[in-house]
Parts: C-alpha cells; structure tokens; sequence
C-alpha cells in the first residue's frame, strides 16, 4: 500500500488514508464535507447527513467490478477487520454503522488468533 500512496496525488491520498482508518463506506469519503465532523470531543465523530445512496444494478455492479482489480470497500473490510481484532464484535459494528451485528460478520473477518488463544 505504500507504493499505491505514494502515487496518489494529495485529495486522493487523504481519502483512501481516511477510508483506511475509519471503515467508512466508498460514498461517504466521497461525499465528506467538514459540518459532517463533529470536534467538539476528543474523539472526532463522524455526523453522516445520510443523503440516499446511488445505486447499481446487479449488472452494473459486476462490469464495475470485473474493470477494477481493487475495490474501495476493501479498506472498509479491512478496517472492521482490525477494530473487531482489537475492540470486538459490537465495537466493529458500531464504528461501521451496522444495526446488525450479521452484517459486521460480513465486513470484519474473524480472528483466527483469538481463536487458538481460547483453545490453548
């Protein structure tokens, strides 16, 4: 991933870095705006307006897929990944805005680490 970063030029970089670090969805890095950032903690809070989504049809979705090799959703994998690693289950999904915690199953991969500790 650095080599990616470091041909990216700056607005795209800061996107996949905050994508990288937060879970978010593709859309919402994309449509971002500074009201959406609540500062006024220590932690900054992420306040989505939730404007509706714009959808592709299944064929869409896979000549889109099949004409990239990377897609952006893998950083959002990968973040739930690591925060339920880290933190668990429920802090995954509450960082990724799922109201299931069977839809974080689905974004956070399941550590096979913490697996093998409970084994031992």
């Amino acid at each position: 991933m650095p080599t990616l970063l470091g041909e990216l030029d700056a607005t795209l970089r800061a996107m996949v870095q905050v994508q990288r670090l937060t879970g978010m969805r593709p859309q919402e890095v994309c449509l971002l705006t500074p009201k959406q950032i609540d500062r006024t903690g220590e932690i900054w809070l992420y306040r989505p307006a939730r404007p509706a989504p714009k959808k592709l049809d299944t064929d869409e979705r896979k000549a889109w897929e099949k004409a990239h090799r990377w897609a952006p959703n893998q950083l959002r994998h990968a973040a739930g990944t690591e925060i339920r690693a880290k933190y668990g289950l429920e802090a995954a999904q509450v960082i990724l805005g799922h109201s299931k915690a069977s839809t974080t199953e689905i974004y956070a991969e399941r550590d096979l680490r913490l697996a093998v500790q409970v084994a031992r």
